[in-house]
């Protein structure tokens, strides 16, 4: 019977809320106040209540009174009155199960009413409020309310708006336990979040769908802004869901959506997994940066609620959401990690001095300007906080909790933030160094810090094992080999200053020993393409060898590393800095001495133009060298073929002569056949061509090429063969001239020979067959010496022996083919010193010529000009004077052209030797024997700079195995020379090739100081495929005269020596494969018909060549360099 009446009831409630929902507009205000007007005649608080709650008339299907309070009985009876769950809410046909957000209960012992309700929790007449509030059915009154007139919490009696949550909560069920709902709502009361009324500037509509604005519109555009007193504080019920717990897997925590809960007009809450799943909802983006959790959160696996409703250190304060332990109000790191447990070996000099989020916030680093900022780009960094003595983060005291560092701690560090690094915000510095030892501002060169480890030790401190031992492994200077090697201690001494005699890294006082020390510097000396300075080659060409050398002077001075880099014409970087590598595969040279380096550039692509290429050396402490330069030119592919002839004057063919296009003479140049024919492929345009040889004047002449075009070549013989010096027989010293044929048929030979005034004495002449030579022996003249001039029907060659009569040491030189107007003699020893240097004069013109000698110090300076009128064919002696320096060089002008010879002649010894002077010099200079110091032969090779510029000088040294020794390098100014030492070496003697970016003249002094002897020759400007020797002696003889020969090409040479004797009889061929750059001995056989003879020599590859001529049995030693045919 029950039943049915109940069915009868919810079936009428129904008919009843269709019937208000049809009318609602017309009827519901004056039916609900009709309906209830009996009770609320009485029950005025119940019924403003009930108004105030959803139960509100103005909601469609809103219960009246007698729809809950079933029973009602006209005449004010009471019976029935009870309102519970089970009469009610759940079964009334309005709060069914999962429908319209009406969720599962909150627990299994309890029903609607008692949290709805106060009358379960506490009798009446102990709440005045019970009769207002309890039918406004809210469990939780908006936290702006409690903000207002309190909150009835424990701590203030009870007394308060509501009964949530000491009532609701606190004395039904959750009474117990380490926290209690109350408790959490207190603190609740303090934080952030129940204060957001009172935030300034946090009013726009992302923050008002957490804050529950009373009038909140969805549809809102979303920069609508939303006035303050509109707002509410954030409810417990964003956060938790009261009634369907398990929509969170961690406890009765989800997200309440607002926006969707007010369009479906019931509460919608989002599952989240864990807590920092929930705070993140709002928590992220640019303003927020929770997300960022370092390490706590992505190594430890920590949410927010790990640190911010911490019940072990924040008991009743966790709603406040501080990092805070309640007990000793200690706030942030320390709340869980102390100071005396940091593994940070100098933690003693932080402790005060800066904050735990200063050096562990993760998002602060020193920008490439110095400053320590954030990576949000504001000015969020670091400062020193003036009220605390401490450096400090921005962040802590100057922003809002959304920026806290704490959120983006990272047990790593990097000390550079603090070190010598100002802040963004006052422009201070942070702190001072302790790190200019390193040279980089990180302490992780030898702190070596690994990922999850603490801030370890280096496996050393002491200084000299960390700079040898440990030095590749921390990346520090390695100075093993280096003299400074040897020292115990770092500081003083005009060294490291900072620290006085210390020998280990230990104190702040260390580490701010300056890693500087006084002397030294590294330095890149001149870069060679192709062993040129400047380098033109062909489009397609193959790849480009670049070559430098690096030295670093001092003590702890060593080479590091070397790179290039290419930019072209219109400096746009072409290839970036690139790494070089040592010649001798490893990086190791030492206290200024050369590292050799190389590299290369494939310039198959590389479009026609100019580029420039730039190398720079490093040494050991980092730091990089001024950067020097050469130049690369591309030019078009040749286009059309250039041929002709070369002949004399008769028309005979030249064989051998050389045909080159000036502009280009690189890349351009061919050598005439037997036939005198040449040809080559050149590019079009308008250019210089020139022919020379042997013998003959050089001819140039201009020609246009805009196709296959054909030039022939005249050449005229130069008038003879010059011999500035001779000694007549009643002299103490022997002069014979040796004169060789290098033409293809007998010649023959007048030798004129005048006397210091220029009186003919006396002419010699003789017929000699090709390849052959003939000696011509001064006879008794006029004065003691003079000169001489060769004549012949065919190209001769010829040298002059000088050699004393007492049997000490000779010299000699070699005839010239030509003269200049200038000349350039490379060493001369002044007078103050143990040696002679008379310079000899000759004019080979046809008038009388006025000659000027200048002489220059070693350091450029101009010491004297001597000058003098010399007739045609005669020589003139220039004696050096005293000068600032033991040595110098000279230049000589004249009005006619001009030959000369040296002659260096000890004044303690018997060594002495002679050389010619240069009429020009070359940018490539090739040496074919040297000795190396570990024998009992010096082989100074003196280089003068004959150029207008500075000349960086490179001399390559190869042993007789052709390895490559060393580079040795130099300044020069122009006019003046250098002297350069071959070194030790794996064989006794070697070769030279060098290098300039200016032209350079080079002799070599051989001196051999157990038998006082010493010889003299010139370096070569070019080899030639033909050179020819006009005097060796074989065995049976007494003299020893070994011709060294020197491949002056690119690759390996195969070499054919042929021996003649006095007659022109072939003695032998000899063959020989030299690499290039290195030098090979032939020894002259021990017998043959006749005592002495000449050579021949010829290759595929030009070659050069000097002769030793050396007595053993009267101590006499000469030298003199092979003539090109």
């Amino acid at each position: 019977m029950i039943n049915k009446t109940l069915d009868r009831i919810k079936s009428l409630n129904r008919i009843r809320t269709s019937l208000l929902l049809g009318i609602f507009f017309i009827f519901s205000i004056f039916f609900i106040q009709t309906v209830a007007a009996d009770c609320t005649t009485c029950h005025t608080s119940y019924g403003d209540a009930v108004s105030s709650s959803k139960h509100s008339p103005v909601n469609p299907g809103t219960p009246v009174c007698t729809d809950c309070h079933t029973g009602y009985v006209d005449g004010h009876s009471y019976i029935g009155y009870v309102v519970n769950e089970s009469n009610t809410c759940r079964n009334s046909g309005c709060h069914e199960q999962d429908v319209n957000g009406f969720y599962e209960r909150h627990s299994s012992k309890s029903d609607c009413t008692q949290c709805h309700f106060a009358n379960t929790t506490r009798p009446f007449s102990l709440n005045g409020s019970l009769f207002e509030h309890d039918h406004n059915l809210t469990v939780e009154h908006n936290f702006y309310q409690y903000n207002q007139s309190g909150m009835p919490l424990k701590s203030n009696g009870g007394v308060g708006v509501g009964m949530f949550p000491y009532y609701t909560c606190t004395l039904t069920c959750h009474g117990s336990g380490n926290q209690k709902i109350d408790e959490a709502a207190n603190s609740w009361l303090g934080s952030a979040h129940a204060r957001s009324l009172h935030m300034s500037g946090d009013n726009k509509q992302s923050c008002a769908k957490c804050k529950s604005p009373f009038n909140y519109n969805v549809s809102l555009p979303s920069g609508t802004l939303i006035s303050q007193p509109d707002w509410q504080g954030i409810q417990c019920r964003v956060c938790h869901n009261l009634h369907k717990r398990n929509v969170s897997t961690s406890g009765p925590i989800a997200y309440y959506n607002e926006t969707s809960s007010s369009l479906n007009g019931y509460a919608i809450y989002e599952p989240v997994s864990n807590a920092t799943q929930l705070c993140e909802k709002c928590h992220t983006g640019t303003t927020h940066n929770s997300q960022f959790g370092g390490t706590h959160k992505n190594v430890v696996g920590f949410d927010c609620a790990s640190c911010h409703l911490n019940t072990t250190f924040n008991k009743n304060e966790t709603h406040m959401f501080e990092v805070k332990n309640t007990t000793t109000g200690v706030t942030g790191c320390e709340v869980c990690h102390k100071a005396e447990d940091h593994t940070f070996q100098f933690s003693a000099n932080h402790t005060g001095k800066a904050t735990c989020e200063a050096c562990h916030d993760k998002t602060v680093a020193r920008n490439a300007t110095g400053y320590a900022v954030s990576s949000d780009g504001k000015t969020y960094g670091l400062y020193n906080d003036t009220l605390t003595g401490e450096i400090s983060s921005w962040k802590d005291s100057h922003g809002t909790p959304a920026t806290w560092p704490l959120h983006n701690i990272s047990k790593e560090v990097n000390c550079a933030k603090c070190h010598m690094t100002k802040s963004k915000s006052t422009g201070t510095l942070l702190a001072g160094s302790i790190l200019a030892h390193t040279g980089s501002g990180t302490c992780d060169e030898c702190h070596v810090v690994t990922p999850g480890s603490g801030f370890t030790l280096p496996a050393t401190n002491v200084c000299k094992t960390c700079h040898t031992t440990y030095a590749d492994q921390y990346g520090a200077p390695n100075l093993t080999g280096t003299v400074m090697a040897g020292y115990s201690s770092c500081g003083g001494n005009n060294c490291h200053k900072g620290v006085s005699g210390t020998t280990t890294i230990a104190t702040v006082a260390d580490h701010n020993i300056d890693r500087n020390y006084s002397g030294g510097g590294i330095v890149t000396y001149t870069v060679f393409l192709n062993g040129q300075n400047s380098l033109t080659i062909t489009q397609g060409t193959t790849p480009v060898t670049i070559r430098s050398n690096i030295s670093d002077a001092g003590s702890a001075g060593k080479v590091a590393a070397a790179q290039f880099q290419l930019r072209n014409s219109t400096n746009k970087i072409l290839i970036d800095w690139t790494a070089m590598s040592a010649l001798d595969g490893k990086f190791d040279a030492i206290n200024g001495v050369w590292e050799s380096i190389t590299g290369s550039i494939d310039t198959t692509a590389m479009p026609a133009g100019t580029y420039t290429i730039y190398v720079r050396g490093m040494d050991i402490g980092k730091q990089w060298s001024t950067t020097q330069s050469a130049t690369l030119n591309i030019i078009s592919a040749p286009a059309f073929t250039l041929s002709g002839k070369v002949t004399d004057a008769s028309g005979n063919a030249i064989s051998g002569a050389r045909v080159e296009l000036v502009e280009y003479s690189q890349v351009y140049n061919n050598l005439t056949n037997s036939l005198g024919d040449y040809s080559m492929q050149v590019p079009g345009g308008t250019y210089h061509f020139s022919a020379s040889a042997s013998g003959y004047a050089l001819n140039t002449t201009t020609v246009t090429i805009n196709a296959d075009s054909i030039q022939d070549f005249t050449l005229v013989p130069v008038s003879g063969i010059f011999i500035p010096w001779i000694a007549y027989s009643q002299t103490t010293w022997y002069t014979p001239v040796q004169v060789q044929n290098i033409g293809t048929i007998a010649s023959d030979v007048n030798v004129s020979m005048y006397d210091q005034n220029g009186n003919l004495v006396q002419i010699q002449n003789t017929t000699i067959q090709p390849k052959t030579s003939a000696v011509f022996w001064p006879s008794a003249g006029p004065t003691d010496g003079g000169s001489a001039v060769i004549a012949s029907t065919q190209s001769v060659i010829a040298i002059v022996n000088e050699m004393p009569k007492n049997g000490l040491d000779g010299m000699s030189y070699g005839g010239f083919a030509q003269g200049s107007t200038k000349l350039y003699i490379p060493w001369i020893a002044y007078s103050q010193t143990t040696w002679y240097t008379p310079i000899q004069v000759q004019n080979i013109g046809t008038v009388a010529s006025d000659v000027n000698v200048s002489m220059y110090d070693q350091n450029g300076n101009l010491v004297q000009i001597q000058n003098a009128t010399i007739q045609p064919k005669t020589a003139s002696v220039f004696w050096p004077p005293a000068g600032p320096t033991d040595g110098g060089s000279a230049v000589i002008t004249s009005t006619q052209d001009v030959v000369a010879i040296v002659n260096e002649m000890s004044k303690t010894g018997s060594q002495s030797m002679s050389y010619e002077g240069f009429q020009t010099g070359s940018k490539k200079t090739f040496i074919p024997v040297i000795s190396f110091s570990q024998t009992n032969t010096y082989t100074p090779i003196q280089v003068q700079n004959v150029g207008t510029a500075s000349a960086s000088v490179n001399v390559n040294i190869y042993d007789s195995n052709g390895a490559f020794v060393v580079t040795q390098n130099a300044i020069i100014q122009p006019n003046t020379s250098a002297v350069f030492w071959p070194p030790a070496a794996s064989t006794p003697s070697g070769s030279a090739v060098i290098e300039s970016n200016e032209d350079v003249i080079a002799i070599v002094n051989e001196m051999i100081n157990n038998n006082n002897w010493a010889m003299s020759y010139y370096g070569f400007s070019a080899g030639s495929t033909q050179v020819f020797i006009p005097w060796i002696a074989y065995g049976s003889s007494g003299w020893s005269t070994p011709v060294y020969v020197q491949n002056a090409g690119t690759s390996g040479a195969n070499v054919a020596v042929s021996f003649y004797d006095q007659n022109g009889g072939l003695v032998e061929t000899r063959n020989g494969n030299i690499l290039a750059n290195a030098s090979q001995i032939f020894v002259p056989r021990s017998s043959a018909p006749t005592a002495g003879g000449s050579v021949m020599i010829t290759s595929l590859q030009p070659v050069t060549a000097a002769v030793h001529e050396i007595d053993a049995a009267s101590k006499v030693a000469m030298a003199y360099s092979g003539k090109s045919g």
